[in-house]
């Protein structure tokens, strides 16, 4: 019996959540997974994947019966600039900062998206990057490097780590 994809932006979405969800199930196994009264560290990621994976089998079923639109052109620009800012944002946050390494993730993944403007990426990177200072440095007290690493930022209580 051949089976017919009619909706294939469902079945590319349920191959996705499929494969992902069976990612986290793997990657789950070599934590304890516990019981549902004391879970263990697996518990929730394996549980999560098979959710994924059950809701990505639903999609797969659903494109066989419905109709929908085909999968349009893929976009690799937002998509290497969100992955690429993350991945810089990653490597500079112990040498600059929280501070300049916000500001470039922030204004990085802005440059992927179809309407960047410098103003408007940088009041947003600026917010954002406030706000996270104040709630995981000063709030939560995450021990985060604010600053650069450079000795003539040590004097500055600041700059310090929180």
């Amino acid at each position: 019996m051949a089976f017919k994809v009619r909706n294939p932006q469902n079945f590319w979405s349920g191959v996705l959540f499929i494969a992902v969800g069976l990612g986290y199930a793997y990657m789950a196994r070599s934590y304890a997974l516990g019981t549902v009264i004391e879970m263990g560290a697996g518990f929730f990621p394996f549980y999560l994947g098979m959710m994924m994976t059950c809701l990505g089998t639903v999609l797969v079923l659903v494109s066989l019966k419905t109709t929908g639109e085909a999968v349009g052109r893929f976009h690799w620009k937002p998509i290497l600039w969100v992955i690429g800012s993350i991945v810089v944002f990653g490597f500079l946050l112990d040498v600059l900062g929280v501070v300049v390494a916000g500001l470039l993730l922030v204004v990085g993944v802005s440059l992927g998206g179809n309407q960047f403007r410098w103003k408007h990426a940088l009041l947003l990177a600026v917010v954002l990057v406030a706000f996270s200072v104040l709630v995981f440095g000063l709030g939560l007290k995450l021990p985060i490097p604010l600053c650069p690493d450079f000795d003539w930022f040590r004097p500055f209580p600041f700059c310090r780590r929180l």
